[in-house]
């Protein structure tokens, strides 16, 4: 097959994603991304559909065209394009973005403290019923593995797909044990542990993760973690339309306070007030207490110029600034502007 009069398209589940200096495209099948410069991002929104000789013909300098013949390369070699007759384009829709999720709730994330057990007990069952379907269990006081257990218990028989626990190190709880009863924990992070103590194990489908950072130092640390980017077409989905962290997320704090987020200071509620799923869902559905949810990062200052802006679950709150535009008090670690992470 002439390539080269064969007319080129880019596959659908293949997004190139533009940045301020550097782009990127999305592999969202492979669930992996690669950086591209901003030439070739240009060339796919600009030519896709046409033949690479086309292409060419708009470049008179020939160094520019044996670029744009690298390119090429490496779109076919990644398996980024694929190449058909013109009259084979329109059986080739691009991706059309939309995100839906059934529930009230997806994700909540409970700090287990100053209420007593059968609080939080009611709690896993209204969240069940608003359709969450990730809880993150954390214990920033000591805690027995009975406390551990009955509450994993409680959500044996439910329809919660995952469990994350965060506690602090304490030799007299089997993690083991746990982790091994209770095949819906996915990580269990052992926080302030000693470094002779620290060490990583995985039991079944379950990770156990020991750290030095003090459970009160997580929700200070607003730092992407690289390792944890990664393009999948949920969050995809999800960036188009909402905030990939706050969007349908729950936080009840320590004193059973109901907030967006750990990282955020309003409460909308005390949850000893609330008797019933229906109670909850008055709350989490209200305007303002989904006013956040909705703020994407293409309407975020320094965000929307970002290339990783669709797989990128940032915890920081964003503010109105004086202009009315969404922004952060404090900075990213990722400055798209230079293409470069701090420490």
């Amino acid at each position: 097959m002439n390539k080269k009069s064969k007319y080129f398209k880019v596959f659908s589940l293949c997004i190139p994603v533009k940045g301020a200096i550097r782009s990127a495209i999305y592999d969202l099948q492979r669930n992996e991304f690669k950086f591209i410069p901003n030439t070739l991002y240009s060339i796919l929104e600009e030519y896709n559909g046409k033949t690479i000789e086309e292409v060419l013909e708009n470049f008179s300098d020939e160094d520019d065209k044996e670029t744009v013949r690298e390119y090429f390369n490496f779109l076919v070699e990644n398996d980024y394009i694929f190449f058909c007759d013109k009259d084979e384009l329109e059986l080739f829709p691009d991706l059309e973005k939309e995100y839906n999720f059934p529930g009230t709730i997806s994700n909540a994330i409970i700090d287990i403290g100053n209420l007593p057990e059968e609080r939080y007990l009611d709690l896993l069952t209204y969240l069940e019923e608003l359709g969450c379907l990730d809880i993150v269990l954390r214990f920033p006081k000591s805690c027995s593995q009975s406390q551990v257990y009955d509450l994993c218990d409680a959500l044996k028989k439910s329809s919660i797909k995952s469990i994350d626990i965060f506690l602090n190190f304490d030799e007299s709880i089997d993690l083991s044990e746990i982790i091994s009863t209770f095949p819906r924990i996915r990580t269990i992070t052992v926080t302030g542990a000693a470094k002779e103590n620290m060490k990583v194990g995985s039991l079944g489908r379950g990770n156990i993760h020991y750290t030095t950072t003090e459970f009160e130092s997580l929700d200070r640390n607003f730092e992407i973690d690289k390792s944890m980017l990664t393009s999948n077409i949920k969050m995809f989905m999800e960036a188009q339309f909402y905030h990939t962290y706050l969007n349908k997320k729950l936080f009840i704090d320590i004193d059973g306070n109901i907030k967006n987020s750990p990282e955020s200071d309003i409460s909308f509620g005390q949850l000893m007030n609330i008797s019933g799923s229906a109670e909850l869902n008055r709350i989490v559905d209200s305007p303002k207490f989904k006013k956040l949810w909705e703020v994407k990062k293409d309407e975020t200052e320094v965000c929307k110029d970002c290339e990783l802006r669709y797989m990128c679950t940032d915890s920081r709150v964003p503010i109105a600034n004086n202009e009315g535009e969404w922004t952060h008090e404090i900075d990213c670690n990722y400055n798209p502007f230079t293409g470069k992470w701090t420490a």
